[in-house]
């Protein structure tokens, strides 16, 4: 069983708390984005996938 939506939301919430506290170039928020963009990939959600991956070339 999938967890994917779940995994998400905790992400999300996460990001919430990361970045005010330590900025968006955070090696946490990076890897918070990676991990949206496998959850996205997974599902098949190529256009969610690449808006993250946007997010990501926009912090390296």
């Amino acid at each position: 069983m999938k967890l994917y939506p779940e995994a998400r939301q905790a992400l999300l919430e996460a990001q919430a708390i990361l970045v005010p506290a330590f900025g968006a170039e955070h090696t946490g928020n990076i890897r918070i984005i990676q991990s949206m963009i496998e959850i996205f990939t997974a599902e098949g959600n190529v256009a969610q996938a690449e808006e993250w991956r946007k997010r990501l070339s926009e912090k390296q």
